[in-house]
């Protein structure tokens, strides 16, 4: 713990209280005075010769802003995709970006491929079969993708954002948002 020794006793008994240290020389419980910093037990990152070294990637995103950064951005990816004119229910998606930080990732993601920008009818009769073969259920509606509820957007996100793979080598399937597009030579 670090504290600010120039920050006198400007705090009320309740927020003293709250701030002790136990002394073990005196076997005392001791106000502390001035303003404190917490070092919680888990390291986050580590800031070293001008590098950072990332140990948990959520909480260092949260640390240095890139939380409200990929709110923006998930903003504006939902208005890219009202502009398709390809998927009903999108306020719902809109109304999860003030809750649900997580979704920011996913749709940054989805803008980053940006498999959504040739969205059309086919597609998606192309969504519904891969949906089916993975014992899914993706809702349309006038051969549009259909969100009613939180379910269904992880549902369109994953297609979206064209979620299951395939191993060249094992032929097994796989579940991801994470990737690399390569060309192949052949």
């Amino acid at each position: 713990m670090a504290i600010d020794e120039k920050d006198g006793n400007q705090k009320n008994a309740i927020q003293k209280s709250l701030r002790t240290i136990f002394n073990t020389k005196s076997q005392k419980l001791e106000l502390i005075e001035g303003e404190t910093v917490n070092l919680d037990k888990q390291v986050d990152c580590i800031f070293y010769n001008d590098t950072f070294y990332i140990a948990k990637k959520t909480q260092f995103e949260q640390i240095v802003g890139l939380e409200e950064e990929f709110k923006i951005l998930a903003t504006e990816v939902i208005t890219e995709l009202e502009a398709t004119n390809m998927i009903e229910g999108l306020e719902i998606m809109a109304k999860q970006i003030e809750s649900n930080p997580a979704i920011h990732r996913k749709l940054v993601r989805l803008a980053k491929i940006g498999n959504y920008r040739e969205l059309n009818e086919k597609v998606v009769k192309t969504m519904v079969k891969v949906c089916k073969s993975h014992g899914d259920k993706l809702k349309i509606k006038d051969g549009k993708l259909l969100i009613e509820n939180e379910s269904d957007i992880d549902l369109a996100l994953k297609m979206l954002g064209d979620y299951y793979k395939r191993g060249e080598v094992s032929g097994k399937a796989y579940g991801t948002y994470a990737g690399k597009q390569i060309s192949t030579t052949e």
